[in-house]
This record gives structure tokens, C-alpha cells and sequence, in this order.
């Protein structure tokens, strides 16, 4: 698996590089996003399915000038830690 750590969340979206997703379907590994106890499995081979967008321009990213598109899927996680009562 491909674990991709999210930081921001926005409007029940997450937006993950393109380059993650490339890479998964390269390697057939399923992306498995992590956000606070909260992660969402998404196979490689269904990766088309869960992608609501993509970015109409390019990002570039601020630290090491990378130019990238952003790919965008629903967040539906399921919880870490279950808590028994």
C-alpha cells in the first residue's frame, strides 16, 4: 500500500499530486490516505472510479517548485481506533 498523509480536508474533499496516483497504478499498489485517526483505502485498479476532479491549472508547490495537477476523491474514512463500551 501507498500511504499518502492528508492535512487538509475542503469541502469533503481531499486532493492528492497526480504523481501518487501514477505511481499506485505503476506499481499496482492501493492508496491508503491517513488523516488523524481517520483513513480511507482506495484499490489501484479502481482509482478511476473515486476521482470527483482534478485541477483545471497546475500547482506549483512552494517548497521545491514542483509543478503538479491535483486529483481530487470524496473523503469517506473509516476510524482508526474503535472504542468498545
Amino acid at each position: 500500500m501507498l500511504e499518502i498523509k492528508i492535512r487538509t480536508i475542503w469541502q469533503g474533499k481531499i486532493g492528492v499530486r497526480e504523481k501518487y496516483i501514477k505511481q499506485s497504478v505503476d506499481t499496482q499498489q492501493d492508496l491508503i490516505f491517513v488523516k488523524g485517526n481517520d483513513y480511507m483505502i482506495i484499490p489501484w485498479d479502481k482509482i478511476d472510479e473515486y476521482i470527483v476532479g482534478k485541477s483545471e491549472q497546475p500547482v506549483i508547490d512552494k517548497f521545491s517548485n514542483e509543478t503538479h495537477f491535483l486529483i481530487y476523491f470524496k473523503w469517506c474514512p473509516t476510524t482508526k481506533n474503535l472504542t468498545l463500551f
